[in-house]
């Protein structure tokens, strides 16, 4: 069972920096529109969708009523759109950093929205997150700027997220 999840976990790892990666280069390279990207991708995500649940349940359902999943659907269309809008701007791994950041503003949210509670040692777990990955890319681009470098990484920073 751990072999397994090891290789899943290394198979998703590689499809989604392989994505990423392609979508960096659309972006900043090809210069396609962000709607033409957004509208592309979401049509092979609807047509999946359908061959699957065709594939597992015969019948194509929602599940839910359209209401109950409008207001993740409306925020992940943007946070969709604002990702492919921050590539013409930012790297593909500083753009990763700062999603991770985004954890904090999301359990706030959550406990706004939801009424959800975390522990003192959650909070401060992502704390800890959120502050290895600004150490790690206010160390790099320094260290960059001094050596003249555009790669490497930052052993303070992996040394706190540890």
């Amino acid at each position: 069972a751990t072999t397994r999840i090891v290789f899943v976990t290394f198979c998703m790892n590689a499809i989604f920096v392989s994505y990423g990666l392609l979508k960096e280069m659309l972006v900043t390279q090809d210069h396609t529109s962000t709607a033409v990207l957004m509208i592309l991708t979401r049509a092979a995500s609807v047509v999946v969708a359908i061959v699957v649940q065709l594939v597992r349940v015969g019948n194509v359902s929602l599940g839910v009523r359209w209401y109950q999943f409008a207001s993740f659907a409306v925020t992940n269309e943007l946070g969709t759109f604002v990702s492919y809008e921050m590539l013409k701007h930012v790297s593909f791994p500083v753009q990763t950093m700062a999603k991770s950041c985004t954890m904090l503003p999301s359990m706030m949210m959550a406990r706004v929205m939801h009424g959800t509670r975390y522990t003192t040692l959650e909070y401060a777990k992502t704390l800890a997150v959120v502050a290895s990955i600004v150490v790690m890319q206010v160390e790099h681009t320094s260290g960059a700027r001094k050596a003249g470098e555009t790669g490497g990484s930052s052993m303070t920073g992996w040394a706190i997220g540890a």
